[in-house]
């Protein structure tokens, strides 16, 4: 059993959120929960309330990295990852790093392959993420720690 195909879903994930396939991304979610919400709908709505987009796009570049994944046959997988999210408002603005953050993940496995189960996330580093995200003010938590 081969951990590429869990590997190409987290990076399915960054690729769908900064092309702004908002319904995509949630799809990766229609049986599973992200950062507590639970299913497509909700995460969805989620999306769409909060990610800023600048002519139809986030302008984010979502870099995954040091992915390790351990296999608990026949149907289940856990994984870790960090990501670094890149942000540019416009061609005339500079390009910032936003944050850093460790992703928790849980897969399942069914007839249509690997999915997320469960994707926890993990602030490790804040930069302005307002850029990027609509966000109640107060603590350095996105909606009750919900984040990109």
């Amino acid at each position: 059993m081969s951990v590429e195909p869990i590997v190409e879903l987290m990076h399915e994930y960054a690729h769908r959120l900064d092309t702004a396939d908002f319904e995509g991304f949630a799809e990766l979610f229609r049986h599973g929960r992200w950062q507590g919400l639970h299913g497509y709908d909700e995460t969805l709505g989620w999306l769409r309330a909060h990610v800023r987009l600048y002519d139809g796009s986030p302008r984010t570049v979502h870099v995954v990295n040091n992915v390790s994944v351990t296999l608990d046959p026949p149907a289940r997988a856990t994984g870790r990852s960090y990501i670094q999210v890149l942000h540019q408002a416009s061609r005339d603005h500079a390009i910032t790093t936003i944050c850093v953050n460790r992703y928790h993940d849980v897969f399942a496995r069914d007839r249509g392959g690997w999915r997320f189960a469960d994707r926890r996330i993990e602030q490790v580093l804040r930069g302005d993420m307002s850029v990027h995200l609509r966000l109640p003010t107060g603590p350095a938590t996105i909606g009750k720690g919900r984040q990109s």
